[in-house]
């Protein structure tokens, strides 16, 4: 089975491009398995995702081009920039107390002191990348 719509089109040459506002919610047009079948396909964006949690990027532009500039397709971006999220280990990390909050640490700052969620980095991370994201109630 496949879903045409799903499928990384190597053809194209630039972005896809994107409505000005996002369409409304529906269910999927093809299920997860339509797309990979195993999670072993994440493997080379995965060990970008590793790399770059080691580093304390300044800008959501230099970690958004470092995490998906090999990505094929907003799957593999996404899965980018949630496995850096889910790397970082907030227990352990230092913050300087002047941080911008408008950055990448700046924000895992302020999920640690509980000023901030993983979701609202999540959605940073996404729309800096022009992702499209909807948040569902």
């Amino acid at each position: 089975m496949s879903c045409k719509e799903c499928e990384d089109d190597s053809s194209n040459s630039g972005p896809p491009s994107y409505p000005t506002t996002p369409p409304p919610p529906q269910p999927p047009m093809c299920s997860k398995r339509d797309i990979y079948t195993n999670t072993s396909v994440f493997e080379a964006i995965d060990e970008v995702a590793i790399s770059m949690a080691q580093s304390e990027v300044t800008t959501f532009t230099e970690l958004i081009r470092s995490l998906t500039d090999n990505a094929r397709n907003d799957i593999e971006k996404a899965r980018a920039i949630y496995r850096w999220i889910t790397i970082k280990n907030l227990n352990v990390m230092q913050f300087d107390s002047h941080l911008d909050r408008n950055t990448p640490m700046g924000l895992l700052r302020g999920i640690k002191y509980g000023t901030e969620s993983y979701h609202v980095l999540f959605k940073r991370l996404c729309r800096w990348d022009n992702i499209q994201h909807q948040d569902l109630s």
